[in-house]
């Protein structure tokens, strides 16, 4: 009970001290002119009472040596100079933290003159040293470094990155440089995973509200590693073998809702998603699409398993045979039928032309047999188009023996052309 007393006690002592610390930067804010409190509070940062009088100090002389020039006739390009002082002038007046925040928040800024040629990003560790958990002796080892490379910038051969890197690695452990990445691609991973869940949304994906917490905790997750590993493995000069199993891992192991939203598009180059793409068209139920999604991600993970894990390294693995599988397994034998009458539409008809065209050649039909010859010739390479895409998922005997039926049952008139054609051919041989 005294432990929690004195807990609380701590807590509200803490508190009142920033609340006293917060309302004397606004007594100096609010005491200030109004043109100097404007431009205080457009500073990004949290300044010091001490910091925030020396700017109220600065900021007054500069106004009187502006007005002093004035009155001297002096040109307003001079005198603007008064008004747009650089980072550093500013900076130098602080203490070393709030320097080198300051250096990092008002860089660029409106009304500040940006004359660094080169900020070191060791100046991004210490500004997120509380979230890193680094030491003070850390902190100052990084300042020093930062000022000492800044300076060594200036010359053109100065190596900066090896030397940032070597401060880095000298400094801080591989831990905490690793949560400098997490925490520099937060807000990217936070701005991408809110623009899945807008298409998501806009796609029907989820319903109700905690379908969106929970799909965009996992994306959010997926996003900031994913992001944080291609920047961390490359500072830490992992081999590109390395890159590219992490880059094989997160892509085998990427969310469930992540896939989903890929088989938005009209089509996908694999199998299993084009026909979770096409489902309005097919009809297909909801287990089915489901259960198609779960076992692309499945077989995708055992297919990194088995290259990049030591227990399944000497195991053959075919995706693809297991996928066909998987679809045979999961699609009945008539949607299947109706998939692949989708798929081989365009390609049947661009056939179907081109036979016409040679028959017209050969003088095997004229206009007037278009249509009925037209509707038979597609029957028949509609079928055959079929017959080839069920042996690309399955070639069991069956399948081969429907095909051959098919070309069996040729149309006449196609077998007639490939007898015409033999003719040519051998009409064309020159004969001794």
């Amino acid at each position: 009970m005294k432990r929690i007393t004195k807990i609380c006690i701590f807590i509200i002592i803490t508190v009142l001290a920033i609340s006293c610390q917060s309302k004397k930067k606004d007594a100096v804010l609010y005491n200030s002119p109004v043109t100097i409190a404007m431009r205080l509070n457009e500073i990004d940062i949290d300044l010091s009472e001490e910091s925030m009088t020396k700017l109220v100090s600065f900021f007054k002389r500069n106004d009187s040596l502006a007005l002093l020039a004035l009155t001297q006739g002096k040109s307003l390009e001079e005198i603007s100079k008064w008004y747009y002082p650089t980072v550093d002038s500013l900076a130098s007046m602080f203490p070393p933290l709030e320097r080198n925040d300051f250096i990092l928040a008002n860089k660029g800024k409106s009304g500040i003159q940006d004359y660094r040629p080169f900020t070191s990003k060791l100046r991004q560790y210490v500004l997120y040293r509380e979230k890193l958990a680094l030491t003070s002796k850390q902190i100052e080892s990084l300042l020093i470094r930062c000022d000492s490379i800044e300076c060594l910038a200036k010359n053109k051969d100065t190596k900066v990155e090896e030397l940032e890197r070597k401060a880095l690695t000298t400094s801080l452990d591989l831990k905490q440089i690793k949560e400098y990445y997490i925490q520099k691609n937060k807000p990217i991973a936070e701005r991408e995973t809110k623009e899945l869940l807008k298409q998501m949304k806009k796609n029907s994906l989820y319903t109700v509200a905690t379908d969106s917490t929970n799909i965009y905790q996992q994306v959010y997750a997926y996003k900031l590693e994913q992001k944080t590993n291609w920047e961390y493995l490359r500072y830490t000069g992992a081999t590109s073998d390395s890159v590219k199993q992490d880059e094989a891992r997160l892509w085998a192991y990427r969310p469930l809702s992540i896939i989903r939203l890929e088989t938005c598009q009209p089509s996908s180059s694999n199998k299993m998603l084009d026909i979770v793409c096409k489902r309005e068209k097919l009809g297909l139920a909801e287990n089915m699409t489901q259960s198609l999604l779960t076992s692309y991600s499945q077989l995708l993970q055992e297919e990194y398993k088995h290259k990049y894990k030591v227990s399944h390294s000497n195991e053959k693995y075919n995706r693809r045979e297991q996928e066909n599988k998987s679809i045979c397994r999961i699609i009945p034998s008539s949607l299947l039928e109706k998939y692949f009458r989708i798929i081989i539409y365009d390609n049947v008809k661009k056939q179907v032309e081109k036979d016409w065209d040679i028959l017209l050649d050969y003088d095997l039909v004229n206009s007037t047999d278009s249509s009925k010859v037209i509707k038979e010739l597609t029957d028949y390479e509609t079928r055959l188009a079929v017959a080839n895409q069920r042996i690309s998922v399955d070639k069991s005997r069956k399948n081969q023996f429907i095909k051959s039926d098919i070309i069996n049952g040729k149309p006449q008139l196609l077998k007639q052309l490939d007898s015409e054609k033999r003719k040519r051919k051998n009409e064309k041989i020159v004969r001794f």
